[in-house]
């Protein structure tokens, strides 16, 4: 990690967190409906979603910052 602060790594960790939990919400609601095994099913989901979600968020946030920084900028 190069240059982070620790409300960036914070950041990082918490965004992913959310955002696959209520993700994975509306899937597993769309697809398999509020039934028998839909608890399961949306916690391996949010999982999934979290574990692929934090790496990829370590990339993308310093990359959207910089973009978001040069779109403001103009």
């Amino acid at each position: 990690m190069v240059n982070m602060k620790k409300s960036d790594i914070i950041f990082a960790i918490l965004m992913p967190l959310f955002m696959s939990f209520f993700m994975s919400l509306a899937i597993v609601l769309i697809n398999f409906g509020f039934k028998d095994g839909f608890f399961l099913a949306w916690m391996r989901g949010f999982l999934i979603g979290f574990f692929v979600g934090l790496p990829v968020s370590f990339v993308i946030i310093p990359v959207a910052r910089k973009i978001a920084a040069k779109i403001a900028k103009e």
